[in-house]
């Protein structure tokens, strides 16, 4: 019953308790199905990245009309895209900071599965049609054709992660992303 109402209703709703599990099912997904990934005589660099040290990111997704954008503000929060200055194969990954007001516009995307983790503060998230309160340590997932949006309607800021896989559609020629990935920020360890 579980995953069939997950599929209806389009998106998944957790609590802070299910942040282990879902961070082992991104894992899975990004691996194709399995938790660990071996390969022989391979080894894989370790890098660090600083919120301080990233570029805004810009607007995600494909928005559904820029004159209907849901939220009484349309002011686009501090996003900033992590992956491609630590170099991810199997995920995009961002992290938003918005302020009292501020909001991701209402999008979609082509391929890339997402799933939003709200880390500190509380914000509104609009999906499609439906509004959900969301408070700090609410995880969602939604499918690419979903539309989705937050809105920061508190007096107090609130941090987003953002994660997407596959991340083919965030690194299209030219994007902030592939900019990234060519003049990397971060550091390897």
């Amino acid at each position: 019953m579980w995953r069939s109402e997950k599929k209806r209703r389009g998106f998944l709703t957790t609590s802070a308790a299910g942040v282990p599990a879902l961070a082992l099912i991104l894992k899975e997904a990004a691996l194709g199905g399995t938790a660990v990934r071996t390969v022989e005589g391979h080894k894989q660099r370790s890098r660090r990245v600083r919120w301080d040290w990233l570029p805004p990111a810009g607007t995600p997704g494909s928005p559904i009309n820029d004159q209907d954008h849901p939220w009484p503000k349309a002011e686009n929060g501090d996003l900033r895209a992590y992956d491609p200055h630590l170099e991810c194969e199997h995920v995009a990954f961002s992290i938003g900071h918005l302020k009292p007001g501020q909001s991701v516009g209402h999008h979609t995307h082509e391929q890339a599965e997402e799933t939003y983790i709200l880390m500190q503060g509380r914000s509104q998230i609009r999906i499609g049609e439906t509004v959900v309160e969301a408070k700090a340590f609410d995880a969602f997932r939604f499918p690419a054709d979903v539309p989705r949006s937050v809105y920061n309607h508190t007096q107090e800021d609130c941090w987003w992660v953002f994660i997407g896989t596959p991340p083919d559609e965030y690194y299209r020629e030219g994007s902030l992303r592939d900019r990234a990935r060519k003049n990397k920020l971060g550091e390897s360890l």
